[in-house]
């Protein structure tokens, strides 16, 4: 399993300070997008995002419901920012195969939140086409929540539905929860870590605790 921080900012210079922060520990990033309208928080706008390091490789997570011009805004990034993989929620019934034949610069993946089940997945999605499905297990939109077991078990699911590309883990992930998810059968190929990462008072050791939880 490996870790990516997941950066939810409200202002440019709070998210370059974080990433400039952990840079030095990891290469790939998370940047999570908020309208308050498809979750009640609200997050920096794609248009007022900072000049970001081109070392760096980007994941957005958009939990908004005008996605499609999120995806146009961060098309129009493309060559400023390495994106690799665009995040959209099941729940919002995206047409998978125009978007990706639309937007080839990077890969889209669907999201389950708690509410979604493995099983409405299948039956709309050809599963096969997913370059990754990330797996909530927190509500969407805040970071800090209390982590949901029970979401655990749609790696099962898929892992058992034949579903063979990258499974992402995004909620309450910290030091409590890391013993639950490397006693899984079926473990995430990544794990995205908020706060309990981004607020560390020591960066450092923060991540060397991290790695010794991962083994």
């Amino acid at each position: 399993m490996q870790i990516i921080p997941a950066l939810l900012e409200k202002s440019p210079g709070g998210l370059l300070a974080n990433v400039e922060k952990l840079l030095p520990y990891f290469p790939h990033f998370q940047i999570d997008i908020e309208d308050r309208a498809f979750v009640q928080n609200k997050s920096i706008r794609i248009e007022d995002l900072p000049k970001l390091p081109t070392d760096a490789a980007f994941d957005f997570h958009l939990m908004t419901k005008d996605y499609e011009n999120d995806l146009k805004l961060l098309d129009e990034l493309k060559n400023n920012i390495k994106i690799e993989t665009v995040f959209l929620h099941f729940s919002l019934n995206p047409k998978y195969s125009l978007l990706t034949a639309k937007y080839s610069s990077f890969s889209l993946a669907l999201v389950l939140n708690p509410e979604d089940s493995v099983e409405n997945l299948l039956t709309k999605y050809e599963v096969s086409q997913l370059p990754a499905i990330q797996i909530m297990s927190v509500s969407p939109g805040l970071q800090g929540q209390d982590f949901l077991p029970e979401a655990l078990k749609k790696i099962e699911q898929l892992r058992i539905s034949g579903y063979r590309s990258k499974v992402f883990l995004d909620g309450g992930i910290n030091d409590k929860t890391i013993p639950l998810i490397t006693s899984l059968n079926y473990k995430p190929d990544f794990l995205v870590v908020g706060s309990f990462l981004v607020n560390a008072e020591d960066i450092a050791q923060r991540v060397h605790e991290l790695n010794k939880l991962l083994g």
